[in-house]
């Protein structure tokens, strides 16, 4: 391919992930797209004070997003994109081991070997979901405890304010299906100091912490144990500028590199 065929492609792309994110983040199509969505029983929302929250609750399946918790994630966070009664949004997992094991993939498997013409599309759902995260106007706190795989990574590292505890275990494995690490990977793990984010997106090495601060990932982790209280802290706030003052009354900084960081030198 010519190097004008190639920039015609790339001018092609550009445009239509312009147009599509513009579909998708315009306001005055939110009412429109909720009117199509439907419910599912996977997840908790409630509204506390000043705050929606979005609770995964599936921990059978470690929390995987199907498609109509994609939809329904988005919907709710449409709904409360103009509600000036909601100042904050946060993202998180009932209790478990897993914050979020990313998207489910049986479903995603039978949509693909199994297409219907009035059945809706995984992906799009799930990469909606995250442009909607990345784009809304008012902060999203994801609160990350545990397992945490691809989609779920998308939950994490497109809120405006990600958290994670020292109990985080991460991984982009969307290598070993034979996909590529996606849900704006491309965008966070180039974060990563030297070719940690290459070697990561590569191999699907799982990782905690210590490396995702050490690697620059993350600037801090919270204590698992105080979980709850960084949720009602920020439940109980009445004015959306005190979320980083909390925040940061919970941060630690003392994680030290356990995995990759140590071999910096040999993965670069």
């Amino acid at each position: 391919m010519t190097h004008e065929h190639n920039g015609l492609a790339i001018y092609f792309v550009l445009i239509y992930g312009f147009l599509f994110g513009w579909h998708l983040l315009n306001g005055m199509d939110l009412a429109y797209r909720s009117s199509m969505i439907g419910e599912t029983e996977y997840l908790n929302i409630d509204i506390i004070g000043q705050t929606g929250r979005i609770t995964l609750n599936r921990p059978k399946a470690l929390h995987a997003l199907t498609t109509a918790m994609c939809h329904q994630i988005r919907q709710t966070l449409e709904t409360w994109w103009h509600d000036d009664a909601i100042k904050q949004v946060i993202i998180c997992a009932a209790e478990g081991r897993a914050f979020c094991a990313g998207g489910d993939i049986r479903e995603a498997l039978h949509m693909i070997t199994h297409p219907e013409p009035d059945m809706p599309d995984y992906f799009e759902a799930e990469y909606s979901m995250d442009m909607v995260i990345a784009g809304y106007p008012k902060p999203v706190i994801s609160l990350a405890n545990g397992l945490t795989m691809g989609g779920g990574a998308g939950l994490l590292f497109n809120a405006s304010h990600p958290v994670i505890t020292d109990q985080i275990d991460f991984t982009m494995p969307e290598t070993g299906i034979g996909l590529f690490p996606d849900v704006a990977a491309s965008l966070f793990l180039r974060r990563a100091t030297g070719s940690i984010g290459l070697y990561i997106g590569l191999t699907g090495t799982r990782i905690g912490y210590g490396d995702m601060i050490g690697a620059g990932l993350m600037d801090s982790y919270i204590h698992h144990d105080d979980l709850d209280d960084v949720m009602a802290a920020i439940c109980a706030m009445t004015d959306a500028d005190h979320l980083d003052d909390i925040l940061a009354s919970f941060a630690r900084y003392d994680a030290e590199p356990a995995l990759l960081m140590p071999h910096l030198e040999w993965i670069n």
